[in-house]
């Protein structure tokens, strides 16, 4: 048996730099850990790092069974859905009646493997609409396809047979229950010095993408402890475990908070704002043509760190515009402790 394993060893060692940076095996046995090897390295840049037994990689589309198929069989197995239904009946939007449960993951549905939908859609609710008024390529049971589609519809399912997203219901009904302490949606900070990047950039989803994506704005950063597949990411922030903003909907909440009280005001100059670390606020208050000055309070820096990284689309360049006096301090301190005038003060906190 030694000489076998001394194989596989050569073999994990082998695709190193040539087939993956670095790799992770562990077989268990009768509930014991009896190998855990880690060969070649976690990350390449900015410096080359070891991959260790711990190393926690995206597991990109083993999603699909590492979570969506459990879920919808659980689902089965509670009298929720019924394989053999039509989608339809869980998803009375679907485009293409013929096509059950079954077939979605068998990948025989018939649906495309892969759009991009970023390119033509924001957000949760607008994907899933897509997909679902996506219409078959071919008959259902005629070809296997290996389909995206199908996997993001028998999500929508599981989410609303089993009433609640599948984040939650991931952690509740297997990670949890089988240990799984490393596996999640959303990592936490705490573990990015544990994870191995994906990917420098969207290369890979650019040429897939073609002429399509041209005018898209592209992740071009090191993508490390962020889904990885471009259809999977969204501009939502975050922090604390609480909804900040996010790129679909930022313009409702900011130009409603800025824009009535600017134009309540005969000739804005000088403007302050308390919070608004996205920038958001600061690119809505500059559209006006007498704004000299905007000075932003933002109490937490990583607010404002993680949103010129991410979130270009929200903020515009106005973090970095040389009219916006940016401090990072309590903006109910600052209020207190200076004697500038303002024209406008907004508020743009979420506990106002």
């Amino acid at each position: 048996m030694s000489g076998r394993l001394d194989e596989v060893r050569r073999l994990l060692e082998d695709g190193v730099d040539r087939a993956y940076p670095g790799a992770v095996l562990e077989v268990h046995h009768r509930g014991e850990a009896v190998i855990r090897w880690a060969v070649g390295s976690r990350s390449l840049v900015p410096a080359r790092t070891p991959a260790a037994p711990d190393t926690v990689y995206d597991l990109a589309s083993l999603t699909k069974v590492v979570v969506t198929v459990p879920l919808i069989l659980q689902a089965a197995a509670e009298g929720r859905v019924r394989l053999d239904d039509p989608v339809a009946a869980y998803l009375p939007e679907a485009a293409a009646p013929a096509i059950t449960l079954r077939h979605l993951l068998a990948h025989s549905s018939g649906l495309p493997a892969w759009i991009p939908f970023y390119l033509e859609a924001a957000g949760y609710d607008a994907v899933v609409a897509r997909a679902a008024r996506t219409p078959a390529a071919a008959a259902p049971d005629t070809q296997v396809v290996y389909s995206d589609l199908g996997f993001i519809l028998l999500g929508e399912v599981a989410r609303r047979a089993l009433g609640a997203p599948l984040d939650l219901l991931a952690r509740k009904r297997i990670f949890d229950p089988i240990g799984m302490a490393d596996t999640a949606y959303l990592p936490a900070p705490a573990l990015r010095d544990r994870i191995a990047p994906t990917e420098d950039g969207t290369a890979i989803e650019q040429t897939m993408a073609g002429d399509a994506g041209r005018r898209h704005t592209w992740r071009r950063y090191l993508i490390w402890g962020e889904v990885h597949d471009s259809n999977a990411f969204g501009k939502l922030f975050r922090l604390d475990g609480h909804f900040m903003t996010s790129e679909k909907d930022e313009f409702f909440y900011h130009e409603n908070l800025v824009h009535m009280a600017a134009l309540s005001h005969p000739n804005p100059q000088r403007a302050l704002i308390v919070g608004g670390g996205d920038g958001g606020s600061a690119e809505d208050l500059l559209k006006h043509p007498s704004m000299k000055a905007v000075t932003l309070a933002e109490i937490d820096a990583a607010v404002v760190d993680i949103s010129r990284k991410h979130l270009a689309n929200v903020h515009r360049g106005s973090l970095d515009d040389p009219r916006v006096d940016l401090r990072i301090e309590d903006g109910f301190a600052y209020v207190r402790g200076t004697a500038e005038k303002f024209d406008l003060i907004v508020l743009d906190l979420t506990d106002p």
